[in-house]
Parts: structure tokens; sequence; C-alpha cells
């Protein structure tokens, strides 16, 4: 009985020693990327930054309070646009619904890596919407659609290669690309990373 008592314990000691850690190998890393080619919400961008946004709106005299107050975007997600966290395509859109703007006047490719938070921010008090916002248009991938037929002589930039070879993308992707599919901003900075072009060229808003 002894014998037995102590073989059971040897082995979940082994157990323990070998697979202990398999909760945490399991839990995705920062930074990795879903089978929908998303982040986690709170991860950060290598390659893109808002700071172009926060440079927007002192230039016009707008405050992110406001922002936030006509029911634009939420506090939260306002927190994560100045630490250049995974915001969705969505977000990006409202934002240059309610200001009139562009893309390249909300985030900017850094090829070099980005470094530093977008923006600093400390909120006095807790900031709530008191409208509710309905943008006029939305976030498309069109420029992407143009800029790889475009290329498509000067590279090999073949949709089958694309997927099958440089795995940049899985068909299931693809096919949420063409119907503009609300993609978290990790998509935009996987594909502005591998052509290493202007977010201009992967996603532009239209009304």
């Amino acid at each position: 009985m002894k014998k037995t008592i102590s073989l059971i314990l040897a082995v979940i000691l082994i157990l323990l020693a070998f697979g202990g850690c398999s909760t945490k190998s399991d839990a995705p890393l920062e930074g990795a990327v879903f089978a929908d080619g998303t982040n986690n919400d709170y991860d950060g961008l290598e390659n893109i930054t808002f700071a172009p946004l926060f440079q927007y709106l002192d230039a016009h005299g707008i405050s992110m309070e406001q922002i936030i107050e006509d029911g634009v975007i939420t506090e939260t997600i306002a927190e994560m646009f100045a630490n250049n966290r995974n915001v969705r395509l969505s977000n990006i859109g409202n934002l240059c619904s309610y200001l009139g703007c562009s893309v390249d006047d909300i985030m900017k490719y850094e090829e070099s890596g980005v470094h530093e938070v977008a923006h600093e921010i400390d909120w006095d008090t807790q900031t709530e919407a008191k409208k509710d916002y309905e943008s006029t248009g939305k976030i498309r991938f069109k420029p992407l659609l143009h800029y790889l037929s475009e290329h498509k002589n000067e590279h090999n930039y073949n949709i089958n290669y694309l997927i099958t070879s440089e795995k940049l993308f899985t068909a299931t992707e693809y096919t949420r690309i063409m119907s503009d599919h609300d993609f978290r901003v990790s998509m935009v900075s996987r594909l502005c990373n591998y052509f290493k072009t202007d977010v201009s060229n992967i996603i532009s808003f239209y009304n």
C-alpha cells in the first residue's frame, strides 16, 4: 500500500514538474494574433501610433472630453488611443466621421517601430457620453485592393501566393477584408509592415 501511494505521489510530482506551466503556455502571448487576425484588446501596437490624432485635436481646439461626451468613443477607448492600443476600425471610423478627417489624421505607420505613447492623459474626473453618435461612413480596405492591383506586376502580389506562401492572411481573413470587416488595428499594422507602406494605402474612410 505504501509503495502504491509513493508511486502515485511520484507521478504527481513528475506531472507538476513538466506540465505545471501548461496554463501559462496556453494563454495568448502579448501581441499574439488570433484566428481572426486581431490581437487582444489591450495589446500595444509595434508599428502604429495614434499621435496624429492628438496633434489634430490640439490644432483644431477639440478636447477628448468633448468627443467622449458626444458619444463618439468611450473614455476607455480614448485611453487606448492615447496608449497606442489595439482599437477597432469602427472606433477610427467614428472619429473620422465626427472630425471630418482622414485616417492619416488619426494614425501613422512607423517602420522603425513605436517606442512611446501617443499622448499623456490625466483624467481629473470621469467623462461619460451625453449623446448617441452614429457614424456617417465606414473604414474600408478599398485602398489595399487598389494597391495590390497597381503593384501586382512589380511584385508577386497574387492573392493565393500571399495566403499560401507568405501567410500574410488566411482565406477567411481575405474574405473579411473584401467585405470591410471591423478588424482591430493590428490587421492594418500587419499589412503596413509587410508592404512597408502608409496606412492610407491600406484603409480609408468612406462616407
